[in-house]
């Protein structure tokens, strides 16, 4: 912005040496206005994003698939190679509520809870402890699966719920979701590649 000032504000201008010296006057103005606005938004806050895929495969074959994924590979966008976290696996162990669930990452993992488990319609998972790159600003509150018959194919849709410290969310929180939609993508990927192969 400041670049842009100078270029179409003050060498177009016939005082451009006034013009600078009110810039350097009114500019710790702003900087204390801009960390005002900062302080007063600062604070956790949620967002929950949600996809959906459609494949051709049976509800109960997508749960199957879904519970424990001993495998996620698929195409890493741009934003995995530069360091947002790819999944590799998720384990389930005990079947039902109460039950956990843990999701490896290439570096780190999530540890969940499940909240949910309607075979074969819903599933839904608390995040109970993570060890992600983006911690200390981003985490992980909670993730769903839901699962429906659409004429002969079925109907996917995953929710995840962040909680996020950066400020101003009206700056962060479409770049959040653009972060969570990529690792429903890759998961979606993942996920069909594997249904198609045991076909």
């Amino acid at each position: 912005m400041g670049t842009l000032v100078r270029i179409h504000v003050i060498r177009r201008s016939r005082i451009s040496k006034t013009l600078t010296l009110l810039m350097f006057l009114i500019l710790p103005i702003l900087l204390t206005g801009a960390n005002h606005t900062e302080q007063v938004s600062r604070g956790p806050r949620t967002q929950t994003v949600s996809d959906t895929l459609i494949v051709n495969s049976s509800p109960e074959a997508v749960w199957n698939e879904l519970k424990s994924m001993e495998s996620i590979a698929a195409h890493k966008t741009f934003l995995m190679k530069i360091g947002l976290p790819a999944p590799v696996s998720c384990k389930t162990e005990g079947e039902g509520v109460g039950g956990k669930r843990t999701c490896f990452f290439e570096h780190g993992f999530i540890a969940e809870r499940i909240t949910e488990w309607n075979f074969p319609d819903s599933m839904k998972f608390e995040i109970v402890e993570s060890d992600v790159p983006g911690r200390p600003w981003l985490d992980f509150k909670d993730a769903s699966y839901t699962i429906s018959r659409q004429d002969n194919r079925t109907v996917v849709t995953r929710t995840t719920t962040i909680i996020s410290r950066l400020s101003p969310a009206w700056y962060w929180r479409p770049l959040e979701a653009i972060g969570v939609h990529t690792e429903h993508e890759y998961l979606f990927e993942a996920l069909k590649n594997k249904l198609e192969a045991s076909k």
